[in-house]
Order: C-alpha cells, then sequence, then structure tokens
C-alpha cells in the first residue's frame, strides 16, 4: 500500500514552493493517473486535495465511496457539492485565496483548468513534475510489488511457450497470455504484443488473429500486480533459424549485455544507449526506438532517455526501476527485441525479469 510518507514528502515539496495546496484530479476512467495513484493508493474516479499544513482529502461520488474507503491511504469523503464549495467547506475559504495552488496538468485538459481559473482564486502552477519526481525512487514497497509483478510475468511466458504447440494464430498467444493473467488475479501492464515474420519489423505491431508466421516472433508483455507494471520481451524462433538468423539474435543480446554492464548508479540512460548503439555494429542502422525506459505504476514512466532538462529524468539513480530493450527490425523481413527488467543498487543494475533469453527454438 502507498504510505502516508508519500503525501508528506510531497507536503515538503509544496512548502518548499510556496503553495498553499495542490488538486490531483483522476476523472477519466480510460487514463488513469499515476501521480494521483501514487499518493492515495486509489486508482477510481476522484479528486484529490492536498493542503501544504493539512490532512489530505480524497473526494468521491457516492457510488464510489465504499471502494475508494477500502484502497485509499488517505481519508475519503462523498463530494456532494461543487469542488470550490467542498474545498471551502471542509477546510477553509482562505486557502481558495492563496497564491499559489498546484494542479497537475498531466491530467487536467484545458476545458477543466479553464473552469477552475473561474472558480478559484489561486494561480496555478504544474506539479506533474513534482509528481514524477518523487516517484522516480521505488520506496521498499513498491519495489516489492515490481518484483512480484516481474516474477508472474516471467511465469506467464514460461507457461505460454510451454503452450506455444497449442496455438495456431498470433492472437490464440495473446489470448492465452490473458487467461494467464486472470488466473493469476492479476491486471495485464499492456496488451499483449505477439509479431510473427515480418509483423516483427513494427516494434509496436497491434495483434491479428493472423497464423503464426516462419521465423522470429516477438512477444512483449508484462502483468500488473497491485498498481505497478512488469515489462518483458522475448523472441523465439518459429521453424528451423539459419546461420544468419542466429547471428542477428546473438547481437541483440550482445548488446542487451553490453548496456547492462556499462549501467552504473548515476549514468544518463543515453550513455548505455551509445554502448548499444556501437555493440550492434552493422545491425545499429536498424536500432529504431531508446534503449528503455522507466517503469513503474505506468509502464513508461521516467526516466527517459532524453526530452527533460532535469538530469534526475534522464538518468539511472539508486531505487530507479528501467528497462533495456535493444532491437533491430529489418522491414518486410522481420525483427528482434530482448527486454528487461532492472533496478539500480550501488553495486548497479539487478535483474527483476528472469526469463531465459537463449533464442527458444519453437516447433
Amino acid at each position: 500500500m502507498a504510505t502516508r510518507s508519500n503525501v508528506s514528502r510531497f507536503q515538503d515539496m509544496l512548502r518548499a514552493r510556496d503553495i498553499r495546496y495542490a488538486l490531483l484530479q483522476n476523472i477519466d476512467s480510460h487514463a488513469s493517473s499515476g501521480n494521483f495513484f501514487h499518493l492515495c493508493n486509489y486508482n477510481g474516479l476522484g479528486i484529490l486535495v492536498i493542503p501544504a499544513d493539512d490532512k489530505p482529502l480524497l473526494l468521491v461520488a457516492q457510488m464510489e465511496y465504499e471502494r475508494a474507503k477500502h484502497a485509499s491511504c488517505v481519508p475519503v469523503a462523498v463530494m456532494k457539492k461543487k469542488l470550490p464549495a467542498e474545498i471551502a467547506a471542509r477546510f477553509s475559504r482562505r486557502m481558495l485565496r492563496a497564491k499559489r495552488a498546484g494542479l497537475d496538468y498531466d491530467h487536467t485538459s484545458i476545458a477543466q483548468l479553464a473552469r477552475l481559473r473561474k472558480q478559484v482564486r489561486s494561480s496555478f502552477l504544474d506539479i506533474a513534475e513534482l509528481c514524477q519526481t518523487l516517484r522516480l525512487r521505488k520506496t521498499p514497497s513498491e519495489l516489492e510489488k515490481i518484483q512480484r509483478a516481474c516474477a508472474l510475468t516471467d511465469k506467464t511466458f514460461q507457461r505460454t511457450f510451454a503452450a506455444f504447440d497449442s496455438f495456431r494464430t498470433e492472437a490464440d498467444v495473446a489470448a492465452f497470455m490473458l487467461q494467464e493473467t486472470a488466473r493469476l488475479g492479476c491486471d495485464p501492464s499492456f496488451r499483449p504484443i505477439v509479431a510473427s515474420g515480418a509483423a516483427g519489423a513494427q516494434p509496436h505491431y497491434e495483434v491479428k488473429p493472423t497464423k503464426l508466421r516462419k521465423g522470429f516472433c516477438i512477444i512483449d508483455y508484462g502483468l500488473r500486480y497491485q498498481g505497478y507494471c512488469a515489462d518483458m520481451t522475448r523472441t523465439a524462433f518459429v521453424g528451423k533459424p539459419t546461420k544468419q538468423d542466429k547471428t542477428a539474435y546473438a547481437a541483440v543480446l550482445s548488446a542487451h549485455d553490453a548496456a547492462r554492464d556499462a549501467a552504473v548508479s548515476g549514468c544518463s540512460f543515453a550513455s548505455i544507449e551509445k554502448v548499444a548503439r556501437q555493440k550492434l555494429g552493422r545491425h545499429g542502422k536498424y536500432f529504431i526506438h531508446s534503449i528503455g525506459h522507466g517503469l513503474g505504476i505506468d509502464v513508461h514512466e521516467y526516466p527517459f532517455i532524453r526530452g527533460h532538462t532535469n538530469k534526475s529524468f534522464t538518468q539511472l539513480g539508486q531505487d530507479v526501476v528501467f528497462t533495456i530493450e535493444p532491437g533491430v527490425y529489418y522491414p518486410e523481413k522481420f525483427g528482434i527485441r530482448i527486454e528487461d527488467d532492472y533496478v539500480m543498487t550501488k553495486k548497479g543494475p539487478r535483474a527483476l525479469t528472469k526469463s531465459s533469453r537463449s533464442l527458444l527454438v519453437l516447433r
């Protein structure tokens, strides 16, 4: 369970920036907010109010109350009025007039922001980056959940490969993995990717009821355990691989291992990507995505390779969970990707996914 210390640390950040209170919304059932979940341990619909110097409060609709009460680590109340009136009644009208208030812009639409600005005098500041900073380093409890998600993902892959002879189509493989996920009492981190033959050249291929084709078959999937994700990819071979096939697979595996061995606490993501690309040699120009991403409540979260001026969002610091996933994609021919999840420790990365990475030949 998320702990109150998450909220306490967040309140410290608010006070340091002279932000009187923060609002986090989870009002779109199709785009759940990881920042919201991280602070209250509840992933249903609601609005989280966190004053800098008072107890937080989760406001939900009556129909959500029982569920929220059992899941949330902060007090819960039924929202009976419009948001400003609820804040005034449960906290104070003075809070609504505070000079600075925080709002998670990543989960606030332009229309919602416009309505809030009409109703509240405070000047809103984007706190999405503060939330992400809080989420970068995983707590022991979070690491336990991610490790369990990874172990269950390993188990699902093992059962999938054991049953592979019974599958006729890519969709059969995906359906089996989703069935196993439900059997284990978990949710999928994302829909399975099962890309056989030339379809493997599309990194984010969408599964179809297509007959499994000969050649490389990329399977990318992960389970979500108690709100935390795993994300693993294995590439098997349907049929008999040629010497060239084995050489290409060995190149990707070697690039993965080189990137892992180059990773040390505090290094940049970009530095290990450079190592992987160099190791791929002539295959490097077919490596068309980044070497990995952060992992946690969201299957893709900070740190990322690039795209942020805050160095901590592009570095592999201690207790950061991340993926390493080099791949090569030859258009109209095949794809190969090998992805594992790691947590950075003082001694370097520790693997969380542990399925064999040897080329598995099927049928």
